[in-house]
């Protein structure tokens, strides 16, 4: 589905159960073919608007721009400059105006080409407007502002606005034709012709080369450097997300028996990615790693250092970074994210790559990730009262888990902090709202009492290999009624003790010894000896 197909869509609905207007949705060839100007092509569609006003036929074209409009997106009016120079003061018969459209919200932001430029003009006359490689006329909507800059910024009064195309009526598009009609009238049509072609010229000296006269959206350019390490040969560079997102593919196994060599897209991943993105917080500073495509037309400049390619939605093959590029497409905002480019690589070299990049890499253990989740201040608010019951175990001098347990890594024969929080997670309901400190003092008379029984019954089982603590943990609740029910006063370790002995007298304890795999034998065995004893 195009990006644009809500905008297209509510034109569509509106030309044709409207009697006053016709709106048509043309490519450039079209345009230049009834109107006899000479358009640029352009991979964004061009809307042609017909009407009558007093008797008089009215016409307007406008260019469109389609983009994720979250934050201030940075973009370019390359199209409509080079119209505006190619058709000079002939253009403005047909009242042309930019046309910004914000897929994201559904929603536009518009200015005529004669406010746009007219400004363009006066500022360029008054200072030297820097160069951009990959564009003459660099432009930045500002939807949360309602403005439109263009090395000066046009004030929400000079814009057509539409937050919600639903609302958007016949009448409404006509009244702001009008409007840009009067406004081309008042502009120094002259100068914005002259100012619009002395800058088209200007960047193509500047480049050495016709190839910006000839720039649409479809090549882009951005600075990159270029990286060799041994026999490879890089660029490192910043790409913004939602680009990136528009031009890379990946090929899964399933997919590609001979060619894929990547992993299954998870959409819950990619959008945990975007909803951190979304948040304000999310920055992602790791490298996006791809290879260019043949069909991209890759090329890096040493001169300049930049590097070029056609846009297309397969220019680059991602060998690392899937779920956050997926995220990036997901994501309602648009950032600059770090991308390493290769490129001329076979098929073969970009697998082993994908390979070498997948089996080198060590990830950050589990147990550090959670003992820094402290430092960063993200964890939830049970993951605080877990963690605090952790340290609390860990620290006080009457803990029954005192000098077994490890904050920041796996250890044989210790209690991770993942192991720890697995196992209390499940018991979050059942403590309520008890503090950390009222959760520790339940749970530690029941795990010294554990210990002890544990000892009592055989020496083969192990209460702190991770699948039994994790299960005995689990069934504390049942064990805890089952005490409560039989005994007065504080539960302290000799009543857990006795209570746990006497059950699992004449218990079959193969779950409880060996290595395990899984903590639902143990819960099934004390779930089991929980069971009343029968009499006959």
């Amino acid at each position: 589905m195009a990006k644009d197909s809500a905008l297209q869509q509510r034109l569509v609905d509106i030309s044709k159960n409207s009697s006053k207007i016709t709106i048509e949705r043309l490519t450039t060839s079209e345009v230049n073919e009834r109107t006899g100007l000479s358009l640029g092509r352009s991979p964004n569609p061009i809307y042609k608007f017909s009407f009558e006003e007093d008797g008089v036929q009215i016409e307007a074209i406008a260019f469109t721009l389609i983009l994720n409009g979250a934050g201030r997106p940075a973009t370019r009016a390359e199209a409509l400059g080079q119209a505006i120079a190619s058709n000079g003061e002939n253009l403005f018969q047909f009242n042309p105006f930019l046309l910004v459209f914000d897929y994201s919200a559904s929603r536009f932001l518009s200015v005529s080409a004669a406010k746009l430029f007219g400004a363009f003009s006066r500022e360029s006359s008054d200072r030297e407007i820097p160069f951009s490689d990959s564009a003459s006329f660099s432009l930045t909507p500002s939807f949360e502002h309602q403005t439109i800059n263009m090395y000066t910024t046009v004030s929400s009064d000079d814009l057509w606005s539409c937050n919600n195309l639903e609302d958007l009526s016949s009448e409404e598009i006509q009244h702001n034709i009008l409007r840009f009609q009067g406004e081309a009238q008042t502009e120094n049509l002259s100068n914005i012709v002259a100012a619009a072609s002395e800058r088209l010229d200007a960047n193509a000296a500047r480049l050495n080369t016709d190839e910006i006269l000839n720039h649409s959206q479809d090549r882009l350019s951005y600075t990159a450097s270029l990286v060799t390490q041994g026999r490879h040969r890089f660029y490192s560079l910043t790409i913004p997300s939602e680009t990136l997102a528009d031009c890379s593919f990946v090929v899964t196994r399933n997919e590609d028996r001979d060619q894929g060599f990547q992993r299954y897209l998870s959409k819950d991943r990619a959008t945990e990615i975007a909803t951190y993105l979304d948040s304000g917080l999310g920055t992602i500073p790791t490298s996006i790693i791809v290879s260019a495509q043949e069909e991209c037309a890759f090329k890096y400049d040493g001169k300049k250092r930049t590097v070029s390619f056609d846009k297309i939605d397969k220019a680059f093959l991602i060998l690392d970074g899937q779920h956050r590029v997926y995220g990036f497409k997901l994501a309602k905002n648009t950032m600059r994210v770090p991308v390493v480019i290769y490129n001329g690589l076979s098929r073969s070299e970009e697998a082993q790559l994908f390979i070498d990049i997948n089996t080198k890499q060590k990830p950050v253990p589990s147990e550090l990730l959670l003992d820094i989740k402290k430092l960063s201040k993200t964890q939830g608010d049970d993951e605080k009262r877990i963690s605090t019951v952790f340290d609390l175990f860990d620290s006080e001098p009457g803990s029954s888990l005192l000098g077994k347990l490890s904050p920041h890594e796996k250890k044989n024969g210790l209690i991770s902090r993942v192991t720890f929080n697995a196992a209390l997670k499940p018991l979050i309901d059942f403590f309520g709202e008890a503090s950390p400190e009222v959760i520790y003092a339940t749970l530690n008379p029941y795990y010294d009492g554990v210990q002890s029984a544990f000892s009592a019954i055989s020496r083969d089982i192990d209460f702190f290999s991770p699948m039994t603590f994790r299960g005995m943990t689990l069934v504390f609740p049942e064990i805890r009624e089952k005490v409560m029910y039989k005994s007065e006063g504080d539960l302290n370790k000799r009543i857990y003790h006795n209570f746990l002995v006497d059950a699992l007298s004449g218990q079959k304890l193969a779950p409880l010894k060996g290595r395990q795999r899984s903590y639902t034998g143990i819960v099934t065995l004390i779930t089991e000896a929980l069971k009343p004893k029968r009499l006959f």
